[in-house]
C-alpha cells in the first residue's frame, strides 16, 4: 500500500526533523513492500492546493494567527478526511482545546516508533476511506471522488468532465488516460464511444441509442456498440441489486 504523509509545520528544525525520521521508517518500510510519500510545508497555505492526496497529517503551527487546531479544523470542514496529529512543542492543543474525537494529540518529540505507529493507524484507516482520484492540467489539480464524476467527453487533447453539483473540469489527457485514472472503481463508468465514458449512476433514462444524465444531457452511441453497451448496463444493474441486498 502506498500511503501519503504532510508535514505543516512553522518551525523549520522541527521539519527537517521529521523528514529525516519518516525517511528512515520509508527505507524499513519500503523492504516490507509498502511506500511513504513524504512532503513537508511551512503553513496551510502551501499545503492546500493538494491537501486532499494525504493519509497522514502532521501539524503544528505555533507562530502565525492561526494555531494547529484551528487549521486543523478548517481542513474537517473542507471534508479532508485524513487522520490528523497535532503535535505539541509550544502549544499543548490538549490542554488549550480538551479532547477531541477528530484529532489525536502527541507531545513532542516524535521519534520513529512514534510516526512507525501513527502511519499503521493512517494505513488502517484508509482501507475503509472514501477513494480520491487526481485530474490534472497544465495549470490546475483537483481531487475528486468517483462519485461526483457524471460524465467525460473528449475535445482535441482534453476531457471535458462534467461533475456534481454544476462544476466541471478540463482534464489533460485522452479517454484511455482517462480510465486508467479511474482503474478498479466499482463497475459504474461505460465507455460509449471512443471518446465518451459515463457514469451509469447517473442515468435517469435509456432510449434507442441514448441514455439521458441526471444533468439532462443525452449522451448518444453507435448502433454499432449497443450490445456491448447493454451488456454493461445489464451488468450494472445487477450489480447495484445485488449491493442492496447484501
Amino acid at each position: 500500500m502506498a500511503l501519503y504523509i504532510a508535514i505543516i509545520d512553522d518551525d523549520p528544525a522541527s521539519r527537517k526533523q521529521y523528514e529525516r525520521l519518516l525517511k528512515r521508517e520509508a527505507d524499513v518500510r519500503t523492504a516490507k513492500g509498502e511506500v511513504l510519500y513524504i512532503d513537508t510545508f511551512g503553513d496551510e497555505e502551501a499545503a492546500l492546493p493538494c491537501i486532499r492526496k494525504y493519509d497522514l497529517l502532521f501539524i503544528d503551527i505555533s507562530k502565525a494567527e492561526q494555531d494547529g487546531m484551528t487549521i486543523a479544523a478548517n481542513l474537517r470542514k473542507k471534508g479532508i478526511a485524513a487522520l490528523i496529529v497535532l503535535c505539541s512543542e509550544k502549544i499543548d492543543y490538549e490542554e488549550k482545546y480538551g479532547r477531541s474525537n477528530d484529532f489525536l494529540y502527541h507531545k513532542c518529540p516524535l521519534w520513529q516508533r512514534d510516526f512507525s505507529h501513527y502511519i499503521d493507524l493512517a494505513a488502517e484507516a484508509k482501507k475503509t476511506r472514501p477513494k480520491y482520484l487526481e485530474l490534472r492540467n497544465e495549470t490546475d489539480t483537483i481531487y475528486v471522488q468517483p462519485d461526483e464524476i457524471l460524465y467525460a467527453r473528449q475535445e482535441g487533447g482534453y476531457m471535458n468532465i462534467t461533475l456534481t453539483n454544476s462544476r466541471s473540469f478540463s482534464f489533460l489527457g485522452s479517454t484511455s488516460k482517462f480510465e486508467d485514472i479511474l482503474g478498479t472503481c466499482e463497475p459504474v463508468f461505460l465507455e460509449t464511444a471512443k471518446d465518451t465514458v459515463l457514469n451509469m449512476r447517473y442515468v435517469i433514462s435509456h432510449s434507442h441509442n441514448s441514455f439521458k444524465m441526471s444533468d439532462g444531457a443525452i449522451i448518444n452511441y453507435s448502433f454499432f456498440n449497443k450490445s456491448f453497451i447493454m451488456r454493461a448496463w445489464k451488468r450494472y444493474n445487477e450489480y447495484i441489486f445485488s449491493k442492496k441486498f447484501s
